[in-house]
């Protein structure tokens, strides 16, 4: 953008920003001369009671899936640490995995059952 035209928008920038001051600050009608909005009263309501919900207990899928990949890991490098290696070897074999991202996520929560079985 090159200076004439940069010139040109600041002046219509504070034009408008001088208009939208005017009109708001210096209006003339006072806080004190502004006619009082009329207010309806409103009757009370009561609130209905409704039933309670019943607690909706976690399926059993749903619990096994809120194991995710960082957790498993964690668990798996912890035995890997704990000089387990074979049995993390193990844990992966047993559901046809070479590495620990072949496990499908479905069955994060009882690799995670194992890992800590093995711990």
């Amino acid at each position: 953008m090159n200076t004439t035209k940069m010139h040109e928008f600041a002046e219509v920038f504070a034009f408008a920003f001088v208009k939208a001051y005017t009109q708001v600050f210096d209006s003339s009608e006072t806080p004190e001369s502004k006619p009082e909005p009329a207010v309806e009263k409103a009757e009370k309501v009561e609130p209905k009671a409704t039933p309670k919900a019943k607690k909706a207990e976690p399926e059993p899928e749903t619990a096994a899936s809120a194991v995710t990949l960082p957790e498993l890991r964690s668990a798996l490098g912890e035995l890997s640490k704990a000089g387990k290696r074979d049995t993390v070897k193990e844990i992966l074999a047993a559901f046809n995995a070479k590495k620990l991202s072949d496990i499908p996520e479905s069955s994060y929560a009882e690799a995670l059952k194992m890992a800590k079985a093995a711990a």
